[in-house]
């Protein structure tokens, strides 16, 4: 269970075992005792296992979620085709499930798909940096073209052919420091570049360059967020592959414009540590 969640033994009138027959109605009934006695600040949701027998009833306080809060990858991926680096990269999960559950798509990977079948084909994987920020509704679309051959005459996924209608899209990557904006959805195979901004409701079908602004559907380029020579000579300083201790110290010069001070500053430090000749 996660944080927030009540078991369904803590609830009056309410089991968490599952039975077949009739034991999905007299469940309902209870659901409907339930949810008429929730306090105005509270969500339900019940869950169906592979079976088809309701197995879980649980309630959500709503006000464990706000906008002012969010989802900390590396706390909660457990897809083990997601790769998240770092231990800053968020999700803004006021409105929807968490990461996994809203925004991946077709990953092979979460609970269910690992118990109920082995994978017949490559995994694309999800690579994700450190600072990313992946505002409220976004979608990754994973799972390459989801058995739909657009070269062959019927798209329809017959069981007998299933094996040659899948065709993998590559890796999706997510550089460190880009900003996926809300409801944005990010097309298999993409790679975002560090610092890239994709604007809200954005359809991204085609990379993105680092520290580029992208918009629409599908999303095209808008502008660089600084000079051609300045991203270049950015990319190349590789402020991302920093030490903490390096990246912490420096913040005041990240969280500005001048390019020439960050480089001083770096070159400053390096030699401090002992990094570089003084």
């Amino acid at each position: 269970m996660r944080p927030g969640l009540n078991r369904p033994r803590d609830l009056p009138g309410v089991t968490g075992q599952s039975r077949s027959g009739f034991e999905p109605f007299r469940i309902l009934w209870q659901l409907i005792f339930v949810v008429s006695n929730l306090p105005e600040n509270h969500c339900f949701r019940f869950e169906w296992p592979k079976q088809g027998n309701i197995t879980e009833l649980s309630l959500q306080n709503a006000q464990d979620k706000h906008w002012s809060k969010v989802e900390l990858l590396h706390e909660t991926v457990k897809n083990p085709n997601i790769h998240v680096r770092g231990n800053n990269s968020y999700y803004s999960n006021a409105w929807t499930g968490s990461f996994e559950d809203s925004v991946v798509r077709y990953l092979y990977g979460d609970e269910y798909s690992l118990d109920a079948w082995e994978p017949q084909w490559p995994i694309d994987q999800l690579y994700i940096g450190d600072y990313v920020c992946i505002g409220a509704e976004a979608v990754i679309l994973m799972g390459g073209n989801h058995t739909h051959r657009t070269d062959w005459f019927s798209l329809y996924p017959f069981a007998e052919v299933i094996l040659d209608a899948y065709l993998g899209k590559g890796d999706t990557i997510i550089g460190s420091g880009a900003w996926i904006g809300m409801r944005a959805m990010i097309m298999p195979g993409i790679t975002i570049g560090e610092g890239a901004v994709v604007a809200s409701g954005a359809i991204v079908t085609k990379d993105v360059a680092p520290y580029t602004i992208v918009a629409g559907n599908p999303a095209a380029p808008i502008r660089q967020r600084f000079p051609s020579a300045t991203v270049d000579s950015l990319v190349a300083l590789g402020i991302y592959e920093w030490e903490k201790a390096k990246f912490d110290a420096l913040k005041p010069y990240l969280c500005s414009s001048d390019f020439d001070a960050l480089v001083a500053a770096s070159a400053k430090y390096d030699q401090s540590q002992g990094l570089l000749p003084r």
